[in-house]
């Protein structure tokens, strides 16, 4: 083995010399030959290509080529995707991600061909994460759910739990934290079951960013430490430095002593110094700069952004240039430096431009939902395939009883001369209906087969309505004491809630969509989504103006005009935004009203009516806010119209608004849960056999 190395090395060092590469050098050919592996031909052909593209950068494409040309002429196409991936890592590392970029999806196409899945994921993921470095959230995306959907025809639980935590990155770039938090929690909990340390760690490193972003400082430090202990074992330095980035921000959020959080910053510098990772050099530089223009350090500030701007450009990454110059234009505006204060606004607006606009998060918006139902599609086209049999069995069954009234009118005409043939014919036909019947019945059960997987295609989709809704350990770090009775009609719901924390205020809101089952769902998801944009990206956080920019979103969504016949999809909706610290409860509604129990008495504040879509009566009348002081021991109550619309009781009728009313009056001293019990139980009482006519939601907080 030693002397084929040295001789390969001496072929090698050979071609190197030729002024340039019109084709495989002779002496490279030679050592292909003689290699005793496919293995072997491989690494020699990939240290070729590497060697002539670092030599020659500008020829590297064609040495590419004719790389490719040889390994095909040599029968070896199966190590295709491989010799893709290598000479990606390359480039990638060389930071010249767009070429990478390219190597795989020749990589992908390669593996296509193969028909190899397990290679399809892994280049789908490494092409994702390059897109998310670059920025391009809308691409970085689309790779992810590619790989996941490959992933879970795999059953590859390990690399589902991976694509799980990407994805919630890229939500975590564009400020949607309780998405992001809902992927790094399923990635969590994949990785715990594999019982994967590493994946375990990474994931605790990803909570650890979206506490600190809801401002739970304490469960962000605990994860962050969790995260170091594992990394520490591994030896995982580029992670560790991760973490202590993340810890050094957090520190200066609660005031911490600087020697503190510099000694974080430079730890973090070292490691990433120490294995030569330039992107984590960059991220290091950019936050320690960040945290100088918070202390009025402006110099170091500068000395720092400045090598973090020169890092994402040569890195090619618009979102590191894009948050250095925002960071470089505010320092030098301190300075008084307003000629480079405006050269480097206009390079973060520029910046800015590529990464964050409306149609980015449409289209990340539609690709979630495209991913989410994509199995449901296809099942879907399973039953129409179904249906076309069953329609070719049934056009049989009527040729067959068509076949049988003539021949049953022939017999019953001959049975008057040949009747001995008549009963003979008789029995024969005895037996085919028996045959019919039981034909039909393996049709009905096929049929009840059908519908068992087309309900278990919905609860799967509830599940991912679920998966969207704010988990329970954000609701009880947001609300300590609160209830939500959520009971969808049809499996998955029109009806749906929100909440978050951003600074030092509450936002709860409880909307009811047009119609119920998967078209309100459908509805839902898209409130959440916007909700998640103008409240965490745009940082709104006045109930009238929410709801004023939720309508904006829904009519340019939904292509409303006011024009007579067309959609008049919308929603119901009561919202509500609560500064923490003075208790100012500020109210905004949409039909839907808000109601507030104090020692006894109950105050409506009513909501405008109008909903949120087109509404030609009122046009684009804004949405009006009602503000109240709220005291300790107070009970807030939001609602859609589902509870009190339903019909039941000894007469059949509505409950109706009052008698709702009545019950919060009388659940309003007990705690939290008891009054969830309660408000199910009287519900179910309630319905006295009748149907459940709407999607139900009540929530009820307590104010502490």
């Amino acid at each position: 083995m030693k002397r084929t190395a040295v001789l390969w090395l001496f072929f090698l060092l050979s071609a190197r010399i030729l002024s340039g590469p019109a084709a495989i050098p002779d002496s490279v050919r030679l050592a292909l030959d003689k290699a005793p592996t496919d293995s072997l031909r491989i690494g020699i052909l990939l240290n070729y290509s590497l060697a002539e593209a670092s030599a020659r950068p500008s020829a590297a494409d064609y040495i590419v080529q004719i790389s490719v040309e040889e390994l095909q002429k040599r029968k070896l196409e199966k190590f295709l995707p491989s010799f893709y991936q290598s000479l990606a890592a390359y480039f990638e590392k060389a930071g010249d991600y767009f070429r990478a970029i390219d190597l795989l999806g020749q990589a992908d196409e390669a593996a296509m061909k193969l028909n190899d899945l397990p290679a399809r994921s892994s280049i789908l993921n490494k092409t994702g994460n390059m897109y998310l470095f670059l920025g391009d959230f809308t691409k970085a995306l689309e790779n992810h759910f590619k790989s996941l959907t490959i992933k879970e025809d795999l059953k590859d639980e390990k690399g589902i739990a991976a694509s799980l935590s990407n994805i919630g990155n890229i939500y975590f770039r564009l400020d949607s934290f309780v998405q992001a938090h809902n992927y790094y929690m399923r990635s969590l909990q994949l990785e715990g079951k594999i019982r994967n340390e590493k994946g375990i760690a990474s994931c605790y490193i990803n909570l650890g960013a979206v506490f600190d972003k809801l401002a739970l400082y304490d469960s962000a430090l605990l994860y962050l430490r969790k995260s170091i202990e594992i990394n520490s074992r591994f030896d995982n330095k580029a992670d560790i430095a991760s973490s202590y980035i993340n810890i050094a921000n957090i520190y200066d959020k609660l005031n911490y002593p600087s020697d503190s959080i510099i000694r974080y910053f430079k730890k973090a510098e070292d490691l990433y110094s120490g294995i030569g990772l330039k992107s984590g050099l960059a991220e290091a530089w950019l936050s320690a700069g960040v945290y100088y223009n918070a202390t009025f350090e402006f110099k170091k500030a500068i000395e720092y952004l400045q090598k973090a701007l020169d890092a994402g450009r040569e890195l090619r990454s618009a979102e590191i240039v894009r948050r250095s110059a925002k960071e470089l234009s505010d320092a030098y505006a301190h300075i008084r430096d307003f000629e480079k204060a405006y050269t480097y606004y206009k390079l973060y607006k520029q910046a800015e431009d590529r990464i964050s606009n409306d149609e980015n998060i449409k289209k990340l918006t539609q690709l979630e939902m495209q991913h989410t139902f994509d199995r449901k599609q296809r099942e879907q086209e399973f039953l129409r395939q179904q249906e076309r049999r069953k329609q070719m069995i049934r056009t049989g069954f009527i040729l067959i009883a068509l076949l049988f009234v003539t021949t049953l009118a022939l017999v019953i005409y001959r049975s008057y001369r040949i009747k001995q043939k008549d009963n003979i014919l008789l029995a024969q036909q005895k037996e085919e209906i028996a045959a019919q019947r039981d034909l039909v019945m393996q049709q009905r059960d096929q049929i009840q087969r059908q519908k068992e997987e087309i309900t278990a295609s919905i609860h799967y989709a509830s599940r991912i309505q679920q998966a969207i809704l704010p988990p329970e350990d954000i609701r009880q770090q947001i609300l300590p004491e609160h209830f939500i009775l959520f009971k969808p009609r049809d499996i998955v719901s029109g009806d749906f809630y929100w909440m978050t924390r951003r600074n030092g205020k509450t936002v709860i809101t409880a909307a009811d969509c047009t119609g119920h089952g998967v078209p309100g769902a459908f509805m839902s998801m898209l409130g959440v989504s916007f909700l998640n944009e103008i409240v965490n990206k745009e940082h709104i956080l006045h109930a009238d103006q929410i709801l004023n920019r939720l309508r904006e979103q829904v009519i340019r969504s939904m292509h409303q005009t006011g024009r007579e016949g067309e959609s008049k999809d919308g929603m119901d909706i009561s919202l509500l935004v609560v500064d923490d610290a003075s208790r100012m409860l500020e109210f905004a509604g949409a039909y839907n009203p808000c109601y507030i129990v104090r020692n006894g008495d109950i105050t409506e504040l009513k909501a405008d009516r109008m909903p949120i879509g087109i509404y030609s009566e009122k046009g684009n009348t804004p949405f009006s806010c009602q503000t109240f002081q709220l005291q300790a021991g107070d009970g807030i109550y939001l609602s859609s119209d589902g509870y009190e619309d339903q019909f039941g009781g000894p007469e059949g009728k509505k409950l109706k608004a009052k008698s709702f009313k009545d019950i919060l009056l009388k659940i309003h001293p007990l705690p939290a849960g008891e009054q969830l019990a309660y408000l199910d139980a009287f519900f179910e009482e309630w319905k006295n056999g009748y149907d459940q006519v709407d999607d139900v939601l009540v929530i009820g907080i307590k104010v502490t």
